[in-house]
Formats: structure tokens, sequence, C-alpha cells
């Protein structure tokens, strides 16, 4: 996962691909790259997922001497699989092979405003070559198991932890009901999420 901080900027993004490159197609190191949508400063960001996401590349990530390098670091291996090391072509293609193998990205959207929707028509890779994993509101049961699980380290009389899991539950619950009114009378979402809920607990 990529820190940004003052100043990050196109040139720190690509360095930190650079490097995500490096490990997954030199080095030969699995890797998940998570990557949430308060990252995005830059629209190009997304247009480098995008690239990744479709064909494993990012157009003229590295220069002639940063490829010559990583031909060095595959050199060994790509002997080992009948690759050609005299030929750049086929050097390029063992090193995004074994980056496709290696590298995981997990996306984490918001589905809240037009921006995701945006996001969606421009870089089609985003859905076409992603699985979405859509989590489904958790019952009363797994929203006390939770809160019990949370609470159950913090030094309290039973019958108070108790109450304010029973208050937890309550107002997770109800703050659904009012989305689904919401959504009934304005056609808009509130997203009710686990994410909030955990920030409830953690008020505690």
């Amino acid at each position: 996962q990529i820190e940004i901080s003052r100043g990050y900027g196109k040139v720190e993004w690509r360095e930190d691909l650079k490097r995500l490159f490096r490990l997954t197609g030199v080095k030969d190191e699995p890797t998940v790259f998570l990557f949430d949508d308060t990252q995005i400063i830059d629209p190009s960001f997304l247009e480098d997922v995008n690239g990744i996401l479709n064909t494993g590349e990012v157009p003229n990530l590295f220069n002639n001497e940063e490829m010559n390098e990583v031909n060095e670091g595959i050199a060994k291996a790509a002997r080992e699989e009948g690759v050609n090391g005299g030929v750049q072509a086929e050097m390029y293609a063992f090193f995004i092979t074994r980056v496709r193998a290696n590298l995981h990205v997990v996306l984490c959207l918001s589905p809240i405003g037009d921006s995701f929707r945006k996001r969606l028509l421009m870089f089609p890779s985003l859905v076409n070559c992603c699985t979405i994993d859509w989590f489904t509101a958790w019952d009363e049961e797994a929203l006390r198991s939770v809160a019990q699980d949370f609470l159950g380290s913090i030094e309290m009389e039973s019958k108070t932890r108790d109450g304010i899991i029973d208050v937890c539950v309550a107002i997770q619950e109800w703050t659904k009901e009012m989305s689904n009114d919401y959504f009934a009378k304005m056609g808009r979402f509130y997203y009710v999420t686990p994410t909030s809920y955990l920030q409830l607990i953690n008020t505690f």
C-alpha cells in the first residue's frame, strides 16, 4: 500500500510502482497491492491501475537503464525457462508474466456519489478484470458477537457490558431502518456498513 504524504505526486507514484514491479517481476514474490479511493490524488493513478489490471503493464514505467537492471535481475530465471536473453521483447514478456502471476490488486472504492460511476466508465478494467466483493449487512447475532469480542477485554461489570452491546446493536439496526426509509422517500442511499458499526464500538 502506498503512503500518501505531503508532496506525493506522479513521480512518487511511479517510483512506488517500480518497486512493486521489481518485487513481483524480479524477486518473484507474491504480493498484494491494496489501493483505495482516498489515495487517488491524480487521475493518472487510476489509469495506471487500469493498465495493470488489463495487461499487467504500465507504459514507459522503466527507462532503458532501469530496464537493463531488470533484465539482469531476471536473467537466470529466464534462462531456466528457455527465454532468449538476447531478445528484449522475450525478456520483457517474461518479466510481465511474472508480475501478473505474483501481483494481486485489491481496490477499495466507495460506491457513494458520481465519482464511482465515472471511474467505471473511464476505466473498464475496474469491472472487467476484477471480482467484486459485496458485503451484506450483519444480522443481530453477528453484531452482538462482534461487539462482545471488541468489548470483552475492557474491565467492566457484565451487566454494563451487556447494556453497551444492546445499545450498539440497537443504534446500528435503527440506523439501517432509517437508511431504508430515506431511500424510499428520497431515492438516495445512505450506506450503513460494518465499518461504521466498528467505529461506533470503538467510541467506548
